[in-house]
């Protein structure tokens, strides 16, 4: 198998590897699994930086994580996880304790996309090319966001609907992809100008969806404007993207309606309507 970002995608026993640099063959194309005391474990060729949170200064920097985006972490829960981080490159600090920190995930040009913060870490020493890192989070990554990091990783969003390539973990992914991104310095998805932007309803077939379109509406690919009615309500006041007034043209909002529910669609445009957004029917 070829694969289009390679960095690490398989154990590092199953790759050669010259120091200081990423392995350029890889096994698993995409998230893929690894396997750790015995445990099989989702690993990801994705380059990240644990950093300070104040600072941003590096701590340890890696070609690829393995159980960051573990499978059965749904519901908005959180709690301790353990990382192995293959392909250490440095810096490096000592093992030890370190407080709170975040797991900044990198493009394949070493820039920052997006980060987790996390509680509580402690590095392990590094063994060979790899450490552990354990480490507390408030809420687990999504599963499917890693997928969605690699892809971005690779390529920044430049056409529309990305998000609705993929099934319902996919869109909620992207939303938590797209809401990290927002909240990076030097977050690549603008504002677009004109005061009116256009929501087609055909594809809003679950919450995640509507958001996602929102957010690509109003600020492009990749664009994050609210990911539930306090998070937009937070937007429209000024968090992120353009404030009111300004026109939404919500096309074929009786689809929308049918699947989002006659009730939260409702609350979704009075949250818009109560900020000055003038909600135009298409």
């Amino acid at each position: 198998m070829t694969c289009a970002y390679a960095r690490w995608a398989a154990p590092p026993e199953a790759l050669e590897l010259t120091p200081g640099k990423y392995a350029l063959t890889c096994l698993i194309d995409a998230c893929g699994v690894g396997r750790r005391a015995g445990r099989m474990r989702r690993m990801c060729a994705l380059a990240v930086r644990l950093r300070d949170p104040g600072t941003g200064a590096a701590w340890v920097e890696a070609g690829a994580v393995e159980g960051l985006f573990e499978a059965g972490a749904a519901g908005g829960r959180g709690g301790e996880r353990e990382l192995s981080l293959r392909g250490v490159v440095g810096p490096v600090v000592g093992p030890g304790r370190l407080g709170p920190a975040e797991v900044a995930l990198l493009d394949d040009a070493g820039a920052v996309l997006g980060a987790y913060p996390v509680e509580a870490v402690t590095v392990g020493p590094v063994d060979g090319r790899d450490a552990v890192v354990r480490c507390s989070f408030h809420r687990f990554p999504h599963p499917a966001a890693g997928a969605v990091w690699q892809e971005w990783a690779r390529a920044f969003p430049s056409a529309p609907g990305g998000w609705a390539t993929g099934g319902a973990e996919h869109r909620a992914g992207w939303l938590e992809v797209a809401r990290l991104h927002a909240a990076t310095p030097g977050a690549r998805a603008g504002e677009r100008g004109g005061g009116t932007y256009g929501l087609d309803g055909r594809a809003l077939v679950d919450r995640a969806a509507l958001y996602c379109a929102l957010g690509e509406a109003v600020k492009g690919p990749g664009g994050y404007y609210g990911a539930n009615l306090d998070a937009l309500h937070d937007c429209l006041t000024g968090g992120s993207g353009p404030r009111p007034p300004f026109t939404l043209r919500w096309h074929h909002a009786a689809v929308a309606r049918a699947h989002l529910g006659e009730e939260y669609a409702d609350a979704f445009a009075a949250t818009l309507r109560e900020a000055g957004v003038e909600l135009a029917r298409g």
